[in-house]
């Protein structure tokens, strides 16, 4: 579930009885979070873009498809703990033409794989 606070989205944990009841939720984050999934620690894993790109228009060019496509953004993936909803930023880069706009996040043994919606790209590296 996400949940919007000042203006940023965030992940947040409802109850399971009143999925409407939100129990707890993450800090307001710079990024937009995608593809929220269990990790094999039992946090919660998302990676996404950065809303507030200058170069791209801001967080006003998230609304035109295209522009967000073909505008390069700086990617973050955090690990969220579930139950105090405190994040870990996993992998963080700035805008690159070859690989941005990030939307997923896998770990494999001590490495993420990070994938896009704008590309034929994926990316690793080693946790930290």
């Amino acid at each position: 579930m996400l949940r919007e606070r000042d203006g940023q989205l965030g992940p947040a944990a409802p109850e399971a009885s009143n999925p409407a009841k939100q129990l707890r939720a993450t800090r307001a984050l710079s990024f937009v979070p995608d593809n929220l999934h269990k990790g094999p620690d039992g946090r919660l894993l998302t990676a996404g873009m950065k809303v507030d790109e200058p170069a791209c228009g801001g967080a006003e060019g998230t609304r035109d498809f295209e522009k967000l496509r073909s505008c390069p953004r700086a990617s973050i993936a955090t690990a969220i703990d579930p139950v105090t909803m405190q994040d870990t930023v996993l992998f963080e880069a700035s805008a690159n033409p070859a690989f941005s706009n990030v939307t997923m996040i896998l770990t494999i043994g001590d490495r993420f794989w990070l994938g896009s919606f704008s590309g034929d790209r994926i990316a690793y590296g080693s946790l930290r």
